[in-house]
């Protein structure tokens, strides 16, 4: 993300694709980290889905990240449908190699 676009301007993309602009007072009480900021960014983007009525929210999303190890987007999953997340935790407890978690 490149935060400083959508910090300097009073008018942005990331204010119009999140409908407001609440994310800019997490931004501002998170700044200590990037990956601090982002998932709080994240966190407003999963509240705004609720509000839209997706009631199988799970804030267990996924960091896709760089070689360097930065933050490029979070992979998560919502759903009007409460079997939404039954699905979802069945996909993610299988790794990148296919393995299966032992314990679920």
């Amino acid at each position: 993300m490149n935060l400083h676009q959508y910090t300097d301007t009073e008018t942005n993309a990331l204010s119009r694709f999140m409908g407001s602009e609440r994310w800019k007072t997490r931004y501002q009480q998170s700044t200590t980290s990037f990956d601090l900021v982002c998932s709080e960014i994240a966190k407003e983007y999963l509240a705004n889905l609720e509000s839209l009525g997706y009631r199988s929210l799970d804030s267990d999303w996924i960091p896709v990240r760089t070689d360097q190890n930065a933050v490029i987007y979070y992979l998560l999953y919502a759903s009007k449908h409460p079997r939404g997340n039954d699905f979802w935790h069945k996909i993610t407890r299988i790794n990148l190699h296919g393995q299966r978690e032992l314990f679920p």
